[in-house]
């Protein structure tokens, strides 16, 4: 007999004791993390457990999270020391509101011969929560987690009407069925899911198993979640089962379970709809246990079949050999179509998919696009012959070119080349669409496509300083053709700056799976030769990822973050909202490498640290306004306002540009730290363009902020970015770009404070398309754009370019933030216009063209237009420029 001497002894801030594989520790040292990969965000002072195959670990409590303002949440799941850990986060809320996550105030360590385990325990209001993460030998390497929520005592505002558990997935792709084979089975289609869940239950279905899948990348691993048990332990001891439904949007999944029972349809439909009062009203009562038990299993692979043939090892399993690796085997019930497993054929095209004995009907697809439909009786293991597919055909790409490939049928919209094999979807919104295929002129490009017979229009593009091309193509079934397109070629050159986005996301993003190498090569396609790495809360640098590459000579990097404000806390009530922290150092062994704390906190708290730890920092003010119409109004607590710190500031009001910033609604952002003197406002740049998805609606609001920032004499700097997270139209990297002014724009001998002295100075511009050369000049004097001016009369010179394919027209010029003159304007031509002035002031201008021909195919939604940052004018010349004021 086994002894059990010690194996509930607590392990607290002390080297663990070791019983074989098993492990539960708190890390110590660097050499002791376990996890790996570019996602994995645990460091020195988590907590890791292990049974010696796989590695878990949890924040801890003074480590903040994605939405909560402390540690106690799983945050790392792999295999051990294998690269490709891409779990994501995982948090407990209740009510699933922003102010919900418990706060963990204390964690231990047990372990014994045959188990692992890590113990938290947090406050919510009147609530206790005790978790208990576990790896033991009765459940291979599948992570359980037991949630025991109390209510202690009554807390005015503290009620429990639902408990969660929210995985913020890193933009996986989900795929949710019920592992009894004939329960609700959404597969990869979600319902849409409301911001405020209590408002509305139609976004959730009663499922118990969600899987997180991987887009790509190396060692890909599936994660499953099974909602085990949930129950209501009532303060006598007596236990009544509870049922748990299920949420997804495209950024997490929510396994909710309430405090009352509900009754539901086998597609997880509710059938009273008086249960919605019910649920607003609902409450965990005094000494009442609301207790949930989940598990999250792992696996090596890339489709649900990975995961689900482990869970359905007893059922019959299905053989199909298909031709190729890579296509999508979906197996939909006969009696509803709903899917309830899916497989990617291996390298060999072998797939292997098992289901409960039933009917059902199999779709094979490749890209998106139906191959094949069969039906299948599964009673017994049973090996299908080959199936007879529609045939594609083939088309051989431009070899040792760079370019961006957009593919047209001959009548219709851009052709999806979504890498993913899945169809993922919330509310009918395809969140899998890569409308392009991207060409960085190395041995890694892709070579050969495959496309639907029939004819096709393809643009080459390379971003606003080259030509573009187009071409036409047949593509015949069971044939390969060779695509013949012009190359773009440089048409119009910006000598002494360079072409960057300083907003993007790849992979290390917690809300992101789109792959680093796909990342570089879409920004060297598009023309870009600084990559800004901004990932959100996590440091990564991409130089190795680029020289792997070959790419070292063509594209430079700097490394920084996105600071991304999701808890509405005491301090910053409607969130801090999002910036973008750069150059920072990657702190390797330290939690998230190292990227600033900030939840809780004022922004003049979180600049004061950065410009602390990296000196040099550039801090840019993200998103600061959402609107995608012409006087919409987001509404308090939606993600948009949440996200536009412009919009609440700390008091809900939002920034009133039409007043004086020392005016109650805007003192907020003048307010020094006592200690550092630092504000709220006090960024080096704020984003005036983020994304082509809103088109000018947002940069007309913010340029009014902007202006009135300007006039106060408050210098921020105005960037035009992408914020892509991906490849889907409207999303494409550098669209808008901002280009900064070096002194040497030899990016093969890149100087990275030569870069951020550009942004710094803000001899910079944004743009869709256009290209400006612009200055102030007086006799001998000559001031560009940041610099200041001392004349009262000056000659502005502009010559607007642009390549043929970008259309240019009018030029706007304003002083003071006030509109001086509107104009055409023909690109190309040089132009001397005299303005005089009667004090100090500032100068930026506008150029916009029409959104027509290729330029359309290329640029989603917005114009072609460019701004210019201030040039500043000394009118008085007394050597000192003064704000004008508003």
């Amino acid at each position: 007999m086994r002894s059990r001497l010690g194996k509930m002894l607590p392990l607290l801030f002390i080297t663990p004791l070791c019983w074989g594989e098993y492990q539960a520790q708190q890390i110590e040292q660097v050499e002791q993390i376990r996890v790996a990969g570019d996602m994995a965000w645990g460091g020195i002072d988590d907590w890791q457990l292990s049974n010696g195959q796989v590695c878990a670990v949890i924040s801890d409590i003074k480590h903040e999270g994605e939405l909560a303002a402390t540690g106690g949440y799983l945050t790392d799941f792999g295999f051990c020391d294998t690269p490709g850990e891409g779990f994501g986060q995982l948090y407990f809320a209740i009510n699933l509101s922003g102010t919900s996550s418990p706060a963990f105030y204390k964690m231990e360590a047990q372990q014994g011969e045959d188990f692992s385990r890590i113990l938290g325990w947090a406050r919510y209001g009147g609530f206790e929560l005790k978790v208990s993460y576990e790896l033991n030998e009765q459940n291979a390497n599948k992570l359980q987690i037991k949630a025991e929520l109390t209510h202690k005592k009554e807390v005015d505002g503290s009620e429990a009407a639902a408990f969660g558990l929210v995985n913020l997935n890193r933009g996986n792709k989900v795929f949710s069925t019920s592992l009894n084979g004939s329960g609700p089975s959404p597969g990869y289609e979600h319902k849409p899911l409301p911001s405020g869940l209590l408002d509305d239950l139609d976004g959730l279905v009663g499922v118990d198993m969600i899987l997180s899948l991987p887009d790509a990348g190396k060692n890909p691993m599936v994660y499953g979640q099974h909602i085990k048990n949930a129950y209501l332990l009532s303060e006598d001891g007596e236990k009544s089962q509870l049922p748990s439904f299920v949420g997804v949007t495209e950024s997490y999944s929510a396994a909710l379970t309430f405090t009352e029972s509900f009754v539901f349809d086998n597609e997880g439909a509710f059938l009273d709809p008086l249960k919605l009062l019910e649920t607003q009203m609902a409450d965990l009562g005094m000494g009442e246990t609301l207790v949930v038990e989940h598990e999250i299993s792992l696996a090596a692979g890339r489709d649900a079949a990975s995961v689900l043939n482990q869970y359905w090892d007893k059922q019959p399993n299905l053989e199909l050999p298909l031709p190729a690796g890579g296509m999508s085997v979906f197996m939909q019930r006969e009696s509803d179509g709903a899917v309830i497993n899916h497989a990617i054929s291996a390298a060999d095209g072998n797939v292997s998919l098992r289901a409960p004995a039933g009917k059902y009907r199999l779709r094979i697809e490749e890209q998106g696009r139906v191959l094949a439909e069969q039906p299948v009786d599964l009673q017994a293991d049973t090996t299908l012959p080959s199936p007879e597919l529609k045939a594609s055909g083939k088309l051989r790409l431009p070899s040792g070119q760079t370019m961006r490939l957009s593919f047209f049928p001959e009548e219709g919209q851009h052709i999806d080349f979504s890498r993913q094999p899945f169809g993922f979807s919330t509310g009918g919104h395809s969140e899998t669409s890569v409308i392009d295929v991207m060409l960085a002129g190395t041995e890694s490009d892709p070579e050969v496509i495959s496309l639907m017979p029939g004819r096709y229009r393809v643009l080459a593009s390379r971003g606003p300083e080259y030509s573009a091309h187009m071409s036409k193509l047949n593509i015949e079934a069971g044939k390969e053709s060779k695509l013949s397109i012009g190359v773009p070629q440089v048409e119009v050159a910006t000598p002494n700056y360079v072409h960057a986005d300083l907003h993007t996301h790849a992979a290390p993003s917690f809300d992101n799976s789109y792959p680093q190498e796909q990342r570089i090569r879409s920004y060297v396609a598009q023309g870009g030769e600084v990559l800004v790495a901004t990932e959100h809360e996590t440091i990564y640098d991409y130089h190795r990822d680029i020289a792997e590459m070959g790419l070292s000579d063509r594209l430079a990097t700097v490394t920084g973050t996105e600071i991304t404000g999701l808890v509405q806390s005491e301090t910053a009530p409607h969130t801090l909202g999002h910036a973008n922290a750069f150059p920072l150092r990657v702190q390797k062994g330290k939690y998230r490498s190292g990227a600033p704390a900030h939840e809780n906190k004022r922004w003049r708290d979180v600049i004061a640290a950065v410009r602390k730890s990296d000196p040099k920092a550039v801090m840019q003010l993200n998103h600061p306004r959402v609107i995608y119409q012409p006087d919409e109004v987001s509404e308090p607590g939606s993600q948009r306002y949440n996200e536009s710190y412009l919009m609440h500031l700390l008091d809900g009001r939002g920034h009133d540009p039409s007043q004086p910033l020392s005016a109650e609604q805007n003192r907020s952002l003048i307010e020094k730290d006592p200690e550092t003197g630092v504000r709220d406002i006090d960024f080096d740049a704020m984003e005036l363009i983020n994304g082509t998805g809103a088109g000018l609606h947002s940069y007309e609001q913010l340029r009014k902020d902007w202006f009135a920032f300007l006039k106060q004499g408050l210098r921020l700097v105005g960037t035009a970015t992408s914020d892509s997270h991906g490849q889907t139209f409207g999303e494409v990297v550098l669209e808008p770009r901002t280009l900064i002014y070096m002194t040497k724009d030899d990016v093969s001998k890149f100087d990275q404070d030569d870069f951020i002295a550009g942004i710094k100075s803000g001899n910079i511009y944004g743009t869709t398309g256009p290209l400006l050369n612009i200055a102030l000049q007086s006799g001998d004097n000559r001031a560009m754009m940041g610099e200041t001016l001392s004349a009262k009369e000056a000659v502005l010179a502009l010559t607007v370019n642009a390549a043929q394919w970008v259309d240019v027209h009018t030029l706007r010029i304003y002083i003071n933030g006030e509109l001086y003159q509107q104009m055409p304007i023909i690109k190309g031509q040089p132009n001397l216009l005299p303005l005089s002035f009667g004090k100090d002031s500032f100068v930026t201008v506008e150029v916009e063209g029409d959104r027509k021909g290729l330029y359309a195919e290329i640029v989603p939604v917005m114009p072609p237009f460019a701004f210019s940052n201030p040039i500043y004018v000394d009118a008085d010349q007394d050597g000192q420029w003064q704000a004008p004021g508003l």
